[in-house]
Parts: C-alpha cells; structure tokens; sequence
C-alpha cells in the first residue's frame, strides 16, 4: 500500500530510494537544500552527472542523477519549482515538480522518496503561505500518481526541516488529508526528530532553524560574491532568467 507522511527533518538525511534536490533550471550547485546535496553527494560528481543534461530546464521539470557519496540514497532527482518572484502564480508548475518526480521513481523503479517543501525558500516570493503551497501540491501530486498508477506501491516522505515550517506545513496537511485516496494510508505524521509526541503537541526535542546552521552556511568551496557582484546578479535576475545567467558567467567564482 502506498503511503505519504510529514517529518520534521532534512529530506537528504532519510534512509531512501531517491532523495530530491530542490534544483535551479541549470542544475548547478546552490544554497540550501541543494548545496547540502551537492556537498554531500560530492560536488564535482554530481556536477559533472548535471552537466549531461540540456539545460536551462523548464520549471515542473524533473531529471534523475546517481546519488554517488550520499550512502543513505541511490539517486537523487533534481526538481525545478518555479521562482515565484518572477512567476507568483506558477501553482501548476510547482505541482508538476512533485508529480514528475514521482513519475521519474517510477520509472527507475524506485518506490521510496523523500522531498524538501520545494519552492517554499528563496523562490517563494511573495506568495501567502509558500509552505501549505508546497504541501497543497505535493499532497495533491501523490493522490493523482496513487489514482494514475493504484498498482505502484510508492513511501513518500514531505520533509519540513524547521520549527515553523513543520507547523505551518501541519497546518495544510489537516486541511487536505481527507482528499487522498482511499488506498492510500495518509493519516500518518511522524518526526526525525521527536518534535512532536502527537499531532500539533510539541515537545522539549523539537528541532530549531537554528539547529541546521552549520551544515546551511556557506562552506569551504562554495561560491563567494561581494556587495558589488551580488548587486549585478540581482538586478539581473530582475530582469529575467536568461539576462541573469549572463551576468552571472561574466563574474568571476571561486569554488
């Protein structure tokens, strides 16, 4: 039977199939999630698998890559959810990035995964409630792949890493839990951490933001900007992806 559940935890610590990257349409390494993956599954490898794909891709787009140094994941699928400060009413492409991932575990013939709340960090833009919109989508994404597929047994783990986004994500999983299937066991919360003892009671282990402040800051390796060259790639990125991407190869990187 299939199974979707809510932890609060980092979705690249989760003992799965495939693990999912919150990715940027040219696939390079980030921040957040995504430059924890990249250091984790090693970033010259998980680079160079990146770079076999043509890119920029489109957002809802999903592409799959081995999951090399990462030992709790064989592979690892890059999502591309919409920046909403560009796009503030890309619902559809936000949806689409969960349920192209779960069509891309299907047809690698893997069942487990575990997600990040895509688009709900720095492209959330300005939208109302960028966590329960991520959650809305991916809860919605399992129930028509369960529906499109009722003979392919998936285990979706939706992971919230921080104090405030587990509960606002908690918050929309009440809301929608009655529009899964019925063959579908969705009436499960858990934690990584022992955040909550039962649904909406916290207790004394639950996880802080600032729990995950190491392993979210720029590390050694990573790509480091000025004032004057992070003012270029924002105006840049104002005036759209493609404007941004050029300013971005003038600028000179240290990695």
């Amino acid at each position: 039977m299939s199974e979707i559940r809510l932890i609060n935890a980092s979705c690249a610590d989760q003992e799965v199939d495939v693990v999912v990257n919150a990715a940027n349409d040219r696939l390079l390494a980030g921040g957040g999630i995504c430059g924890v993956i990249f250091k984790r599954a090693g970033k010259s490898e998980l680079t160079n698998a990146c770079e076999k794909y043509k890119t920029p891709l489109r957002d809802g787009q999903a592409v799959i890559t081995p999951a090399f140094n990462m030992k709790n994941a064989k592979a690892i699928i890059h999502a591309v959810g919409p920046d909403f400060r560009k796009t503030p009413k890309a619902f559809k492409e936000l949806y689409e990035a969960y349920y192209s991932s779960l069509v891309v575990l299907k047809e690698s013939e893997f069942h487990s995964i575990s997600f990040p709340l895509i688009s709900s960090g720095i492209f959330r833009g300005n939208i109302q409630d960028p966590v329960g919109e991520s959650t809305k989508q991916c809860m919605r994404a399992y129930k028509n792949f369960v529906e499109d597929y009722p003979d392919y047994e998936i285990d979706v783990l939706l992971c919230a890493y921080g104090e405030s986004e587990i509960r606002d994500a908690l918050k929309m999983w009440e809301q929608m839990k009655n529009q899964l299937p019925l063959n579908a066991d969705y009436d499960k919360w858990s934690s990584g951490s022992g955040a909550f003892s039962k649904v909406g009671t916290p207790c004394p282990y639950a996880k802080k933001e600032d729990d995950y402040e190491d392993e979210f800051a720029p590390q050694e390796g990573d790509m480091v900007f000025d004032d004057e060259e992070q003012a270029i790639i924002d105006a840049a990125v104002n005036a759209g992806i493609e404007e941004a991407m050029k300013e971005y190869d003038k600028i000179e990187k240290t990695w």
